[in-house]
């Protein structure tokens, strides 16, 4: 009886150490802290104007605001027209959910081809065009590796040719930060 009351009482005092030695780390970490500082992620719509690939970087953390930017390619209209997109953006919140306030830029390479109806290859030469895109949206993203999830509204005011034209545009993004 002697034995196992010294095992157990051993046993407990092992338990109670590890539990304390764990409490003491876990309240240690910040959780406003971003440590997943890169990601890669498709985006559709928003900066990419139709279907991008992103690569995000953070590159500045405060108690209260993540700074950080982006770069990408993007395809739009069904044919393989690559647009170069950019955009820098701020990050409010904590735990993983944020508030993000951003401005992009993509810029439309002024050709477009199409076929007529009786299938002649038509190329149409138009003005450049300059994308200056806001953004503002939700982001979820853990403080480690994991999931990116973004949603948001990203209102285009287009340049064209001296011309400014505005389009609201939605933009949702899936991906992994690492």
């Amino acid at each position: 009886m002697a034995k196992v009351r010294f095992f157990f009482m051993k046993s407990l005092l092992f338990i109670t150490c590890v539990l304390f030695i764990a409490k003491q780390t876990t309240f240690g970490q910040d959780s406003t802290k971003i440590n997943a500082k890169q990601a890669i992620y498709f985006e559709l719509g928003g900066t990419g104007i139709g279907i991008s690939l992103n690569y995000d970087r953070l590159f500045r953390q405060t108690a209260k605001w993540k700074y950080g930017a982006r770069v990408g390619v993007g395809i739009n209209s069904g044919e393989f027209r690559p647009i170069p997109l950019g955009e820098i953006y701020a990050l409010k919140g904590k735990r993983g959910k944020y508030l993000e306030l951003g401005f992009g830029v993509s810029y439309l390479f002024p050709t477009k081809s199409q076929y007529t109806a009786d299938t002649t290859l038509v190329t149409f030469r138009g003005g450049d065009q300059l994308w200056l895109i806001p953004r503002i949206g939700y982001r979820r993203q853990r403080n480690k590796k994991g999931n990116v999830f973004r949603a948001g509204i990203t209102p285009v005011f287009i340049l064209q040719s001296g011309r400014f034209r505005f389009y609201p545009y939605p933009g949702f993004s899936f991906g992994q930060s690492f």
